[in-house]
């Protein structure tokens, strides 16, 4: 899948001496032409956090470009670990998973409970994951939200 093809995208970006990862969704911007707009950015802990999630997500690419099928004889595709700077493009399915553990995410500073809501938001299907990040990015989007951590373990 091509970027231009590609609903969801990530970013990684150094910010203050830390790597943090962007999450782009396709929408149409302001003059209607179809553009990756910045959904949610994932700190330094959650990237920690929901690395595995991350990692599948770059993965899940049915048809890899060519450089990704040159893997250094690790068995890992090439763009592991995520480099800072260019952008990938990811799966309907798997951005809205990392769109919406993002989403969890933000401002959560508990450590234990992070990688258990990463865990839950990877078992969710991409259906329902759509479903959670729509509700969680509109109207009213802080009583979704907060319904979402409670169904995921990201709060007590």
């Amino acid at each position: 899948m091509t970027l231009k093809e590609a609903p969801y995208a990530v970013r990684a970006t150094r910010r203050n001496g830390a790597e943090v990862v962007h999450i782009y969704r396709r929408e149409p911007d302001a003059k209607r032409r179809d553009r990756l707009q910045r959904l949610v950015t994932l700190g330094p802990l959650a990237r920690q956090a929901g690395e595995a999630l991350l990692r599948r997500a770059v993965d899940a690419d049915p048809k890899p470009p060519v450089a990704r099928r040159r893997g250094k004889g690790t068995g890992r595709p090439a763009v592991w670990p995520l480099a800072v700077g260019p952008f990938r493009a990811v799966t309907a399915e798997w951005g809205a998973r990392i769109a919406l553990f993002a989403l969890v995410a933000r401002g959560l500073r508990d450590a234990a409970r992070l990688p258990l809501a990463a865990r839950h938001v990877a078992e969710m299907s991409g259906t329902d994951a759509a479903w959670w990040v729509g509700l969680a990015t509109g109207a009213r989007a802080d009583r979704g939200l907060r319904a979402l951590r409670i169904l995921v373990d990201a709060v007590a």
